[in-house]
């Protein structure tokens, strides 16, 4: 057995062993039913936070939600990336210090207009599966939106639960469409009563300021989501109407701007930091209103962006860079032998 289907197979395991009774997706979520011929519970996210540290190139995403359920039960909640995502534990101290930055008005929906834009087997490759805090992480990579379907008829087989991708398979495929094929899974225990999950910092690279919202979109109620962008001083938003990821019109509402120090950065978080040595700008976005409007996720190409290296994590890109360092080292073994035969010979 190959290592891929020795990862694919431990997740899958790992899974069983948390997951309970028979689930369906519902929106960004992967829901359990109580019984084969119940309904399945009722999920609500009604508060979001986020702040994404992006510096042209690699993205901080720190994530932090408000989740309930009509009854206890556990949750696959699905987060979509433009690469492969790396995880650790965030602190409550990164939004204990932004909320002084974020409006105080009950209603801050709306769109900002950014200008006009004209399966079967499973080859999902498991990158990883961790457990965070109290979050239980399963990474995979796919190609098309059939193999993320295929990965849980996989669990399915061995497992005896039963998914229902109906609603969510047209988002994933947009997603990947669109060139994002990276996918986590969230397991994480929900009650009846409205409970904070503790947040977690994500680090991947993007040429794009990324924060996945359509996902989201099937998920039931509503929900207020604030979320703190931070980009190197001076930075401006690009309007490429010709990049099927900026969308026309941002889903959130901009709420201000703001500067931020060295040592304010610190507060934010080290990570963030590390990533925004120096000065930063700040920009605070919001929103509140049904889940079911978010439709497009809040993506911001900026000045500077063009110039980010290419992505890593595919095989192709490792086996490209192989070749280049092998042809290098093969041109310089030639001159070496070339000025010894010269000399000695």
């Amino acid at each position: 057995m190959n290592e891929k289907k020795q990862k694919t197979l431990y997740a899958i395991a790992l899974l069983m062993l948390l997951l309970p009774c028979f689930v369906l997706a519902d929106g960004g979520h992967v829901v359990p039913r109580p019984s084969p011929d119940s309904p399945p519970y009722r999920v609500f996210e009604p508060n979001q936070q986020a702040v994404v540290a992006w510096n042209n190139d690699r993205e901080i995403l720190v994530l932090a939600t408000t989740i309930y359920a009509n009854a206890p039960t556990r949750v696959l909640r699905l987060i979509p990336f433009p690469s492969e995502p790396q995880a650790e534990q965030g602190d409550w101290a990164t939004f204990d210090f932004l909320e002084q930055y974020r409006p105080r008005y009950e209603e801050s929906g709306g769109m900002m207009p950014l200008g006009a834009v004209g399966s079967a087997e499973s080859r999902a490759q498991v990158v990883f599966h961790k457990r965070v805090g109290t979050h239980t992480l399963t990474a995979v990579r796919i190609e098309d939106a059939g193999e993320l379907e295929g990965f849980t008829q996989a669990y399915e087989a061995s497992s005896g639960l039963k998914f229902d991708f109906t609603e969510i398979r047209p988002i994933v495929a947009n997603y990947v469409a669109r060139g994002v094929k990276y996918f986590l899974f969230d397991l994480i225990e929900v009650d009846a009563e409205p409970r904070d999950t503790n947040p977690v910092v994500y680090s991947f690279y993007s040429k794009y300021a990324f924060y996945p919202l359509e996902i989201s979109s099937t998920t039931q109620g509503r929900a207020d989501v604030a979320l703190y962008l931070i980009t190197p001083v001076g930075a401006e938003e690009i309007h490429d109407a010709k990049d099927p990821m900026v969308p026309s019109r941002l889903p959130l509402s901009f709420a201000g701007s703001h500067s931020l120090a060295a040592y304010e950065l610190l507060k934010v978080g080290r990570n963030v930091s590390e990533l925004m040595p120096g000065e930063a700008d700040l920009r605070v976005y919001t929103y509140s209103g049904q889940l079911r409007d978010l439709t497009q996720d809040f993506v911001i190409k900026m000045s500077g962006s063009g110039e980010s290296r290419a992505l890593p994590g595919s095989e192709e890109d490792y086996a490209q860079l192989l070749w280049m360092i092998t042809g290098v080292l093969l041109v310089c073994a030639a001159l070496a032998f070339y000025a010894f035969k010269r000399r000695y010979l």
